[in-house]
């Protein structure tokens, strides 16, 4: 799919700069252009369509920092994680990771799952096999018995040292400051 998205102006930088009549191109669901609307409509030529909201405003992707989306938004969230099989909670949080991206967040930090499953769904995002944000994954959480989050951890490998040592080796929670 491709597509020209307009707008009267356009949110271009984390100090809230704008650029008046901005827009956006589209290519195959990544923008592959921002800015001015005269130089991205340019970019894209004239048989690409376009939608138009003059009174709207672009805004740059949005980040949660603090997810879990091994939990539901029921009543009891953590009664629901502990009931749940890893198939029926994977595809909760693929469902979630997906709503989030619908609802225009592009990056999220999770911060505890059960059995790396946010590992492995950061990996199908990446992939591009299912969508969603950008994921980065802390993985099942380490942490001493009866300690926070150990209901999570306790379905799961993390409470041992050969867990612990699995987890690393996933790269949950690995990132960099380059």
């Amino acid at each position: 799919m491709q597509a020209v998205i307009t707008a009267g102006r356009m949110v271009t930088g984390p100090g809230g700069q704008e650029t008046a009549d901005g827009a956006v191109f589209v290519e195959k669901g990544v923008i592959t252009a921002a800015g001015p609307r005269a130089e991205v409509e340019a970019q894209a030529g004239p048989a690409v369509p376009r939608l138009a909201f003059p009174r709207g405003t672009l805004l740059p992707g949005l980040i949660d920092t603090h997810v879990h989306l091994a939990l539901d938004a029921g009543p009891d969230p953590v009664g629901a994680l502990r009931a749940a099989t890893d198939t029926e909670l994977y595809r909760g949080m693929a469902e979630r990771a997906g709503r989030l991206l619908a609802t225009g967040v592009t990056t999220v930090r999770d911060l505890g799952d059960r059995g790396g499953l946010a590992v492995r769904l950061r990996d199908e995002i990446a992939g591009g096999r299912l969508p969603g944000p950008r994921v980065l994954a802390a993985g099942t959480p380490l942490t001493g018995p009866g300690g926070h989050c150990w209901s999570s951890a306790a379905r799961s490998r993390a409470r041992t040292r050969s867990g612990r040592r699995s987890a690393v080796t996933r790269r949950a929670g690995w990132t960099s400051s380059r």
